[in-house]
């Protein structure tokens, strides 16, 4: 068996006995408790108005990564039936370059108004590539970079380390319902138990997300009369 048929046997393994739900190209297996992610670097977005590229002006959609297509004919890759939600065209609203794993794209970019600015996550590389990129930026934009990754065949703890990050907006306005248009580049060290010396991986590029939101919280505190 090649080794990209392990990867993804071992990512069917570890979404399925977690017992998470699937998402469109985010991983969602739930990582070690003991896997940690620093970030000490202070890090404040800069604004550009002028930022731009060909990604920001085209649209690019693909189905799930669970979903194959053969001569016209669809097939979902964990062996149920196809769904109308399978036949749904995601957008790509990421064009990030990883080096972790292997090189590969992060295509996806899924983002949350928060109370004071927003956090939006990459992804992309399934099943072959597990691992996602998340950002939180505050009113003053400020960020904290946390990266997260799953290896199918490994179970100890894995620490990250930030060593460098610079991102760039278009707009300071981050309200939701509209995009954010940016760029990033983030720089950071994996190690583990085995590993005597850190590994050194990268991530970076454009992303183009609309802001979803956020989720309202039901105020049950009132005692009714």
């Amino acid at each position: 068996m090649t080794e990209s048929a392990w990867t993804f046997l071992g990512a069917v393994i570890l979404l399925f006995g977690s017992g998470t739900s699937l998402g469109a190209d985010t991983p969602t297996a739930v990582k070690a408790p003991d896997n940690v992610c620093e970030d000490s670097i202070a890090g404040v977005a800069a604004v550009e108005p002028k930022l731009d590229c060909a990604f920001f002006k085209t649209t690019k959609t693909s189905r799930p990564w669970h979903i194959v297509e053969h001569d016209g004919t669809l097939e979902n890759t964990f062996g149920d039936g196809i769904s109308a939600e399978d036949l749904l065209l995601i957008e790509q609203t990421a064009n990030c370059t990883s080096t972790h794993q292997g090189k590969h794209l992060m295509e996806f970019c899924d983002a949350v108004k928060t109370k004071d600015g927003v956090k939006f996550t990459l992804s992309g590389g399934m099943p072959a590539y597990a691992s996602d990129m998340t950002v939180t930026i505050d009113a003053k934009l400020h960020f904290k970079c946390e990266f997260s990754a799953t290896y199918p065949d490994y179970s100890g703890p894995l620490q990250w380390k930030i060593t460098k990050k610079a991102l760039k907006l278009k707009s300071a306005k981050l309200d939701d319902r509209n995009r954010i248009y940016g760029w990033i580049s983030v720089e950071f060290e994996e190690r583990d138990n085995a590993a005597q010396k850190p590994r050194t991986f990268k991530i970076e590029g454009y992303f183009k997300p609309f802001i979803q939101s956020l989720p309202k919280v039901e105020d049950n505190s009132k005692v009714p009369e």
